[in-house]
């Protein structure tokens, strides 16, 4: 359970961030290596869900359906397989060195592109400054809200 003054003072500082997290994923989502049509960046909506007895406030980050499809489009594929190994097996495949050679590295350009890729990383450091921010003010919020109610306990 938590303090109506804990309460009180995590709402403000999710209201407080809830900007800030707006503009740092937009930022992110503006440059031009994510963006196709720009949409997705100005689809981009954070909602403050206010914080009860029982719960802490959230911060609930939103995107435009068609977001998924314009990441999907846009793979980056992480890097060849051990090629040697390719070789020493194409070579039991074909008697003439050249073409034990392209088959391996057709074998290997195909299973980059099919194998081995992962998506983009869009998380950059102006969202995890925001992110960083906001928990540490959180932080000090918990210790003076339970400082707070240490004191008016001890009083009574």
């Amino acid at each position: 359970m938590y303090s109506p003054r804990l309460v009180q003072s995590l709402n403000q500082v999710a209201y407080k961030h809830q900007p800030l997290f707006r503009k740092a994923i937009v930022d992110v989502l503006s440059q031009p290596r994510y963006t196709n049509t720009g949409i997705a960046a100005g689809s981009v909506e954070v909602e403050v869900v206010e914080g009860n007895a029982s719960t802490s406030p959230q911060l609930n980050i939103t995107f435009a359906d068609h977001l998924i499809m314009l990441n999907k489009t846009k793979m980056q594929w992480t890097r060849l397989p051990n090629i040697g190994k390719l070789l020493e097996w194409a070579e039991t495949k074909k008697d003439d060195p050249k073409q034990a050679k392209r088959l391996a590295w057709a074998v290997a350009w195909n299973q980059r592109k099919n194998d081995t890729w992962r998506a983009k990383t869009w998380r950059k450091k102006s969202l995890s400054g925001v992110l960083k921010e906001m928990n540490e003010e959180m932080l000090k919020e918990f210790d003076a809200a339970i400082q707070g109610d240490l004191d008016e306990a001890v009083k009574k």
